[in-house]
């Protein structure tokens, strides 16, 4: 397999990434969970230039490459955090087997993502990410997320992220 994409978070000197396919699955399994509340925890995750791109709102002088903020609302960043400490943790801590294994296998959850993205076509997956799909994992990486949103919530200045 070739290198993967990332996704990346820092907020000052925090940095925290993970595989994007990773990313994608831990968005589809909060889709299931919480249609309305994982949209705005991906909206809390996604640029500003994004966010205006994805809404056809108007970009200003924001631009796909330079401007790497988030889109930052403070009150869905509080509720992002409630919702990952309420329902998206204690679930992935229920699940008994792998994500991966639970949609089906790779193949048939890429199928799944695209029967119906709704806000999540904003990825653009692609059937050859990679997936770290170990729920204990992706519960890890969610308490990692909550630092660099908890640091920019209390600073209230936006984080930055960014796909490579």
């Amino acid at each position: 397999m070739g290198r993967t994409r990332k996704v990346e978070f820092t907020h000052g000197d925090v940095y925290k990434d993970v595989d994007f396919g990773t990313y994608a699955l831990m968005m589809y399994y909060a889709k299931q969970l919480n249609s309305t509340k994982a949209e705005i925890f991906f909206n809390a995750t996604i640029s500003e230039w994004n966010y205006r791109v994805e809404h056809d709102l108007p970009e200003g002088d924001l631009d796909a490459i330079d401007d790497l903020e988030v889109h930052f609302i403070p009150k869905e960043i509080r509720e992002t955090i409630i919702f990952i400490d309420n329902e998206l943790i204690p679930a992935l801590n229920n699940e008994t087997l792998n994500l991966i294994e639970k949609y089906g296998g790779r193949d048939n959850f890429y199928k799944l993502f695209y029967t119906n993205p709704g806000y999540l076509i904003a990825l653009g997956l692609n059937d050859d990410e990679f997936y770290f799909d170990i729920p204990s994992s992706i519960v890890a990486f969610l308490g990692r997320l909550k630092v660099v949103l908890e640091l920019a919530l209390n600073a209230n200045t936006p984080y930055e992220v960014f796909i490579h």
